[in-house]
């Protein structure tokens, strides 16, 4: 198993984040949180082939696995991108692996970017973008449906991060939106390429923040020296560091794991959003305690990645719920699970 990135998955992380630096600015995301929608940028993704990553290469897509696009998912995460990037990435997941007429339909226009893709999954899920989705993937019961946005009703849920449009949808299940019943596999499929993608992005933005931080740190001075002069200053930013380090091989496990099939791929998956959610919420932490009062501004950059932080580390379960599902796993359900 090989958890180093090869040189061609480092030079396609390289070129989303040439692109990203451009076209995803802080002034970007300061319009989207506004309610300006990005289309350029959603065409900057898809020219790159970002909603195609894992796209099976005659529906329009580029043909690659999950090992390949952890390092694009970084970047998109490091840039804070607006938008269901992960929803998508996971929707399309569903459909390849349901092998429907719906997916020779939805694939290839959600590839090329002309269809926008979210997902929602559980009971009562809050799904993002769902207002301006296309199609939507939806859990009922133990089914996925694929559900046109025109026939979904949603209303705008409260979200501290404006760049995270949430929302409830209300729909109708019927025997032509199903898209795979009782298919537990593609069900938890579907989930854990949602977590992968998500805990990818919580990676970026640890590694971002703690850009930040060490910016700041080096031209704020205090007592006539710079902040990073001090030893305190420097040990709190090398354990920020090392928690990203650290969580970079458990992201890397997942990926290989889901593209491999292996029987672990569920377990490592919870792992690597335990590890990554941590690590981004100290980074997000520690960053706003070395800023000071000015981190906590909206005129400040640093709170657009610091609110998407921790947006992220509780979405889609935190690091305490996905925990107790290692701990589950491990223990075979012969010891009952701490957390509820």
């Amino acid at each position: 198993m090989r958890l180093l990135p090869t040189q061609e998955q480092r030079a396609m992380a390289q070129a989303v984040r040439d692109a990203l630096t451009k076209e995803c600015t802080p002034e970007t995301l300061r319009e989207s949180w506004d309610g300006t929608p990005q289309h350029k940028l959603q065409q900057t993704l898809a020219g790159l082939g970002l909603f195609g990553l894992t796209v099976s290469e005659e529906f329009g897509g580029l043909g690659l696995d999950e090992r390949d696009a952890i390092g694009v998912f970084e970047e998109t995460g490091r840039a804070a991108v607006p938008g269901p990037i992960a929803e998508s990435f996971a929707a399309c997941y569903a459909l390849q692996a349901a092998g429907s007429a719906l997916g020779q339909q939805w694939l290839p226009r959600i590839a090329s970017g002309e269809a926008v893709a979210s997902l929602g999954l559980g009971d009562a899920p809050l799904v993002e973008s769902a207002d301006r989705a296309d199609l939507l993937i939806l859990q009922h019961g133990d089914e996925l449906h694929a559900v046109e946005g025109r026939d979904v009703q949603v209303e705008r849920e409260q979200s501290v991060d404006g760049n995270r449009r949430l929302f409830t949808v209300s729909w109708e299940a019927t025997a032509q939106t199903r898209l795979v019943s009782a298919a537990a596999r593609i069900l938890g499929g579907t989930r854990d390429r949602l977590l992968l993608a998500t805990s990818a992005q919580l990676l970026g933005l640890a590694r971002k923040l703690l850009d930040m931080a060490v910016a700041h740190v080096n031209i704020r001075e205090q007592f006539g020296g710079p902040l990073g002069s001090f030893q305190a200053v420097q040990h709190r930013l090398a354990d920020v560091a090392v928690g990203a380090d650290f969580t970079a091989p458990v992201v890397a496990r997942a990926a290989c794991s889901l593209a491999a099939d292996a029987p672990s791929a569920a377990r490592d998956v919870a792992m690597a959003k335990v590890f990554a959610s941590e690590a981004a919420e100290h980074a997000a932490y520690s960053a706003l305690q070395l800023h000071g009062a000015i981190g906590y501004t909206r005129e400040h950059d640093l709170h657009i990645y610091s609110l998407r932080a921790w947006t992220l580390a509780l979405a889609h379960g935190d690091a305490r719920t996905h925990r107790a599902r290692v701990a589950a796993d491990l223990l075979s359900d012969q010891i009952a699970p701490r957390y509820p």
